[in-house]
């Protein structure tokens, strides 16, 4: 089970340094610093998918829930993916050594 958090979380850090990588490219190439929202990144996966979570937190979930989908989706996608890998990591602890 450890494994698994362990190998969950060392995806979502190599996640997040990608994400973090391709906005440094980004920035170098227009000049100014540009981070990409977790929003841009799911539209541009799969076009208006963001709008049809927005909408279903909007029409499913209580006000403050929505408004957290909301502001999940603003916030920078590297950051998001680095953070939840770092507390991944940090739950699934370090491997005991067996004597």
């Amino acid at each position: 089970m450890m494994i698994g958090f362990r190998v969950l979380a060392l995806c979502l850090i190599v996640f997040a340094l990608l994400f973090l990588g391709a906005d440094a490219l980004s920035s170098l190439q227009h000049g100014t610093i540009r981070l990409h929202s977790l929003a841009q990144l799911l539209d541009a996966a799969a076009p208006h998918a963001a709008h049809g979570i927005r909408t279903w937190a909007a029409d499913v979930l209580p006000g403050p829930l929505a408004r957290l989908v909301h502001g999940l989706l603003a916030s920078w996608a590297w950051a998001l993916f680095g953070v939840a890998g770092v507390l991944i990591a940090f739950v699934s602890g370090r491997p005991r050594l067996r004597a």
